[in-house]
């Protein structure tokens, strides 16, 4: 695969602090490319279904119904050429599959960043899809997580629980 020019490189940038964000979409606009950004999984997801991306880059923890390595698993399910670069300040070293990621720890600078991002995009693929009994198995707990996670999150939306015992549960649900 040749390389893409850089201002035809997609990057999507999730973390859910507002400044590392805007910092990350900041030194790879800069850079070149056309950069996304979402604060959530959720988020991620819905700009995945619009859009292709070449690299995402995604923190490992996420505040909602899945981490980073989770997103970048049902992700990859829908975009298998998708490149990830995991990051994280509380551990590491993450990856999904060792041939489309890397990570990279926080605090980190920007060219150590950037280089990863480059690497990532130079990378040579290999021409297989990621399939196993237990990677279906992983989607469907993911799928099944996301789900689960929706279903609560619109009944909370709408205000519909009532008071129990055990505290507050979503009305009509045993």
């Amino acid at each position: 695969m040749s390389a893409l020019p850089l201002h035809y490189a997609r990057v999507l940038v999730v973390d859910d602090d507002d400044e590392v964000r805007d910092l990350i979409s900041s030194m790879l606009t800069e850079a070149g490319f056309t950069v996304s950004t979402a604060p959530t999984a959720l988020n991620a997801l819905e700009l995945l279904g619009k859009d292709e991306f070449d690299v995402m880059v995604t923190d490992v923890a996420l505040p909602d119904a899945l981490d980073g390595v989770e997103l970048v698993k049902y992700a990859r399910a829908r975009h298998p050429a998708l490149r990830s670069l995991f990051i994280s300040g509380r551990r590491g070293p993450i990856v999904d599959e060792p041939e489309r990621d890397d990570f990279v720890g926080k605090p980190f600078r920007s060219g150590e960043l950037l280089g990863c991002v480059l690497e990532l995009l130079y990378r040579s693929l290999p021409n297989k899809e990621v399939s196993s009994p237990l990677r279906a198995v992983e989607l469907a707990t993911i799928e099944a997580k996301l789900a689960v996670f929706k279903d609560e999150h619109r009944d909370r939306e709408a205000g519909d629980f009532i008071a129990t015992p055990a505290g507050r549960e979503p009305r009509g649900r045993s």
